[in-house]
This record gives C-alpha cells, structure tokens and sequence, in this order.
C-alpha cells in the first residue's frame, strides 16, 4: 500500500519523482482537509474560507511544478463540500470560483513561461545550426578557392562544370609566356604579384556568368556556360590583347619588352572530360606557334 500510492502519484503527474515530492503532496492534501474541517467547525466563516482559498492556490502553484496531484485536489473538493455542508452556498461557490481562477491563471502564466523557454531555445539552435551552415559554407567556399589570386581553383572549376550538367560550353586556357624567366629575374614575389594584376585582367575581360579560375601555376583559365566557339575565341583574344598591353613591372626583362600568354580554346558537352585536354592541347599548339597567340580546338564540333 505505501508503494501503491508514490506509484499512483507519479502516474497522475510524472513530475512527482522523489520522496520529497510524495511527502509535499502529502503535507499539501492534509493542509487543505484541515482547512476544510476548520471551516465546518466555524460554521463557514470568511477566516477559514480564506485558508481554503489560500491553500488552493497554493496548491494550483505546486501541482504545475510536482507534487500535490492527487491529494491536493482531495482537499479542494472536500474543503469546497465543507463549505456547502454548512450552507454558505455564497461562499461554496466563492471558493471554486477563486480557487479556479487562480488555477487556471497560474497554469497560464507558467504554460506561456514554457513555450517561451521552448522559443527561446528554438531561436537558439537556429541561430546554432545557421552558424554551423554558414561555417561549412565558409569552409567549402576556402577549398575552392586560390589562396594567391583569390579566383577558384581545380576543384572549384569542377564544381562549376557539374552544375551545367550536359549543356554546351566553352573552355579557355592560357599559361603566361616564359613566365619561369620572369621569376628568376624578379622573384617569386615579383612573380607573385604578376600572377595577381594577371587574375585581376582575367576577371575584368570575362563576361557576367563566366568563372575564372587558376588551374595552377602561371595556368588560368575561363569556363563559359553556353558558349559558341567564335565567342570564346574572341574573349580570349580579349584577354591576350589585354596581358599584352598591361605595364607589368620588370616586363622589359621579357622576350619582347612586354608579358604575354598564350591560349587554347575548345567547345563541347561541359560534361564531356574531353573538353579539359582539347583545350590544353590548343594551348600547346599556341606555344608551338611562337606564344603571344589564341589557338581554338575544333573539339565537339566547333560550333
């Protein structure tokens, strides 16, 4: 029997989960019955009434935070039975008026306290979980892109090629001239610096929709999306036109008094893994030609 009752307590109110919340409600439960027996030997009296109503709402606060379920409301209903029993009807339903009310308030208050809290912490594992995407992004975003030049890379290139899927596009390649003569010149940071001004140009002479990337090295490159052969071509000799005239420093130092690149340009499927070699065999052919010039790839057609 003294098992029962802790175990019917806790399956009236789950919060009810140590010995020190069973005893409470069971201070609680005799606290209210006292009231109410008080009342019946008064005669109904206001004094007594008042303990009733106090010790309700004391029992409405509890029972939202643990203990008192089951003999809190034992002695509610005796205590407002009492009442009735010594015909203050008045004061019968004074007390289950109040003693509602007070129930339903608190049980109000500390239901909106509860969904604030549960608010509170939605917006923070939001504001969690955005930082969290916003880091992967940021970290994503780090790994496609070149440290020096500040263009993407390889992998970002790839990225891009696999969100065109099997459209048409065109690839420009180009490697800067002699560019090995250019560092043991001037250094690696001289050279450095040119690799930058040269990134600078790349994106100035592309179109909007177009990526510029390093393949790596003194090699650049420009992937476009939906590109005939003969605009690409003519936005490589955009590029070749613009290196050429560009005032690198130490450029006199080069084969010509200038700074120039050459390039490869194909067309094909962007899915098409032929694309990359088709270009950088044109860029080869460039070079073969004495540098400084476009050279196109009839890869895929040429159209």
């Amino acid at each position: 029997m003294r098992q029962s009752v802790p175990r019917l307590l806790s399956c009236i109110n789950p919060a009810v989960d140590s010995k020190r919340d069973i005893w409470a409600a069971y201070g609680l439960g005799a606290v209210m019955l006292g009231a109410g027996l008080t009342m019946l030997r008064a005669g109904g009296g206001w004094v007594p009434a008042g303990a009733v109503v106090l010790s309700s709402a004391v029992y409405g606060t509890v029972m939202r935070i643990g203990p008192g379920a089951l003999p809190g409301s034992l002695g509610l209903a005796v205590g407002s039975l009492v009442a009735a029993a010594g015909m203050n009807w008045p004061l019968a339903v004074a007390i289950l008026i109040v003693t509602g009310s007070i129930r339903a308030i608190v049980r109000l208050a500390l239901a909106e306290a509860r969904r604030a809290g549960w608010e509170e912490a939605r917006l923070e594992y939001e504001k969690r979980l955005h930082e969290v995407q916003y880091a992967n992004q940021a970290l994503a975003s780090e790994t496609e892109i070149d440290p020096l030049t500040g263009l993407l890379n390889r992998r970002g290139l790839e990225r891009r090629i696999q969100l065109a899927g099997q459209r048409r596009a065109a690839l420009i390649l180009l490697d800067v001239d002699h560019f090995k003569r250019y560092n043991d010149t001037h250094g690696h940071p001289a050279g450095d610096i040119l690799l930058r001004r040269l990134a600078r140009i790349i994106r100035d002479a592309v179109r909007a929709g177009d990526t510029a990337f390093r393949a790596g090295g003194e090699e650049f490159g420009v992937f476009l999306p939906a590109t005939d052969l003969e605009t690409a071509a003519a936005v490589a000799e955009r590029i070749r036109h613009a290196v050429a005239s560009e005032p690198f420093p130490g450029r006199q130092t080069q084969p010509g008094g200038r700074v120039t690149v050459s390039i490869g340009v194909a067309t094909g499927s962007a899915a098409d893994p032929g694309l990359y070699e088709a270009a950088d065999k044109a860029l080869y052919e460039a070079k073969n030609r004495g540098r400084n010039a476009v050279v196109v790839s009839h890869h895929g057609g040429g159209r």
